[in-house]
């Protein structure tokens, strides 16, 4: 399933504007990053956040329905920049799937 392929992976979010939670289920806040933020000057025009997948949870025995991703965002790109600095922008849970049903977070297989 979609939580068990992307745990424990460097991976991306879909969109530099995500729904955070300081925990799994908890009010949700918007949390913008820019490509500054990770240190990346040139970004392309798609750049997505390079994120950690840290844990997952599901709240609900149905599937998808409450759906957590814990991440921790650098604030160094792993895939652009990274030189070890373990500093971070924001570390906590994303809902797995957006409001329109979309995946927030997915990973690429062969890495950067």
């Amino acid at each position: 399933a979609y939580l068990n392929l992307i745990e424990g992976q460097l991976a991306f979010a879909f969109s530099n504007q995500l729904n955070v939670a300081d925990q799994a289920g908890g009010e949700t806040r918007k949390l913008e990053i820019t490509p500054e933020m990770q240190g990346v000057s040139t970004p392309h025009s798609s750049w997505p956040p390079d994120i950690e997948v840290l844990d997952t949870a599901s709240l609900s025995d149905t599937l998808g329905e409450e759906d957590w991703i814990k991440i921790r965002i650098p604030k160094t790109s792993y895939c652009e920049n990274y030189d070890g600095n373990t500093d971070v922008i924001f570390e906590g849970w994303v809902p797995a799937y957006d409001p329109d049903g979309e995946i927030s977070v997915w990973y690429s297989p062969r890495g950067c």
